[in-house]
């Protein structure tokens, strides 16, 4: 483990300062007494082994007196080929973030962070044996907690002079021999090590399955909040497009009335040409009739006056009078047979307007009824109406052929 550089912000009396030590050799840092020299090292210590979140009375004593920030400390480690980069903040808003650059760049935080930076240096160093040769500044000199370097103890006592009499003293070799003869035979790996082969190939390839079915949860979670924001956008869409499908259910049910009226006009003119065409004929056979009956009454009265001038002078005056009077009465009927006929064709000119409209008012119930059906089908689909982008797409679809529609009529 080499130590690059170190730099601490609100801490204690120090608001922000770097050391940077030197690529060869031996970085001295100097300074007046109470300006955090010693705090660089006990920085160290706390990015090491306190968690972002320790309340520790020592952790609490590294606030800064006059701001209320949290002390902030970063360090940049190389460990063999790998670069470390640790940042923590204490007290308030606590974080923990680490960058990893090697062969395998990381980025990670929380306790992760932590944790992954303690088992890299634990690798490139004896974090046990640092904290037993470190003495700082201040502290009473005493022997080193070893309680757990058992090997350097005992290193320790062998280059003093003592005498080893513990349990521990064993010899290495033998314990790696015993060690081996565990797991090794004469002919190979012994049962118990091939079981934990499987046992390791087993666990490896539940651990990949287990890392693609949290994988899959990971995509499906995504997926759900993507759906989630996906309703969330389509809900105002979908109300407003419910309000346009009312819209254009109005305009649609106002072009249908429209096209009726439309109809009902067509079909009142041309009753009403037809009606013009029947008394335009009507009259035309009245004029005829009355232009007939006046040419009869003439030839009657042309026949009366040749009566009167005849009846002295002829004896078949009478006879041609009779004649006359016969030729009027014949008239007469004549003109009463066609004033019936104008009588009758004016009731069937009747007959025939009420059946017209008699025939317009089925029709007129005809369309009224279907309208009403297709007005509940028309509801029932818009009850139906589910809001997804098929049909979001089909109601644009919709919405383009009813302008394109409106717009050819």
């Amino acid at each position: 483990m080499r130590l690059r550089r170190i730099r601490l912000r609100n801490w204690r009396g120090v608001a922000d300062r770097e050391v940077v030590f030197a690529e060869r050799g031996v970085t001295v840092v100097v300074g007046p007494n109470e300006t955090g020299k010693t705090s660089f090292v006990e920085a160290l210590d706390f990015l090491i082994e306190e968690l972002d979140s320790a309340k520790s009375r020592r952790v609490l004593a590294a606030k800064p007196v006059h701001r209320d920030e949290g002390a902030e400390a970063e360090a940049e480690i190389d460990c063999g080929a790998t670069t470390l980069v640790l940042r923590k903040r204490w007290h308030k808003r606590p974080v923990t973030e680490l960058t990893v650059r090697g062969a395998t760049a990381e980025s990670l935080s929380g306790r992760e962070a932590h944790e992954r930076a303690t088992a890299l240096l634990a690798k490139s160093a004896d974090l046990a044996l640092w904290r037993a040769l470190r003495m700082a500044q201040g502290a009473v000199p005493g022997a080193p907690d070893l309680t757990s370097q058992t090997w350097l103890s005992q290193a320790l006592d062998r280059t003093a002079g003592g005498a080893v009499t513990t349990d521990a003293d064993t010899d290495l070799f033998a314990a790696a021999q015993a060690e081996h003869d565990r797991f090794w035979g004469a002919t190979g790996p012994r049962k118990e090590l091939v079981d934990l082969r499987t046992r390791r190939d087993t666990l490896a390839a539940d651990c990949a399955r287990i890392r693609e079915e949290i994988a899959a949860v990971e995509r499906d979670v995504e997926r759900a909040a993507s759906l989630e924001r996906e309703i969330a956008e389509l809900g105002p869409k979908a109300a407003e497009a419910s309000t346009r499908l009312a819209k254009l259910a109005e305009d649609r049910a106002r072009i249908d009335g429209l096209e009726a009226a439309a109809r009902a006009a067509q079909a009142k003119s041309d009753l009403a040409r037809q009606r013009v065409a029947a008394a335009d004929a009507a009259v035309a056979a009245r004029r005829a009739a009355s232009d007939e009956c006046a040419s009869r009454r003439a030839a009657v009265a042309a026949a009366e006056e040749e009566a009167a001038r005849i009846a002295s002078s002829s004896s078949d005056t009478a006879a041609r009078l009779a004649a006359a009077e016969r030729a009027a009465e014949e008239a007469s009927a004549e003109l009463a047979a066609a004033r019936d006929a104008a009588t009758s064709a004016e009731r069937d000119f009747d007959i025939v307007r009420a059946a017209l409209d008699r025939d317009q008012i089925r029709e007129r119930l005809d369309r009224i009824a279907a309208a009403e059906r297709e007005a509940e089908a028309a509801a029932a689909v818009v009850a139906s109406v589910r809001a997804d982008d098929a049909r979001l797409a089909a109601l644009r679809n919709a919405h383009e052929d009813v302008v394109r529609a409106t717009a050819r009529l």
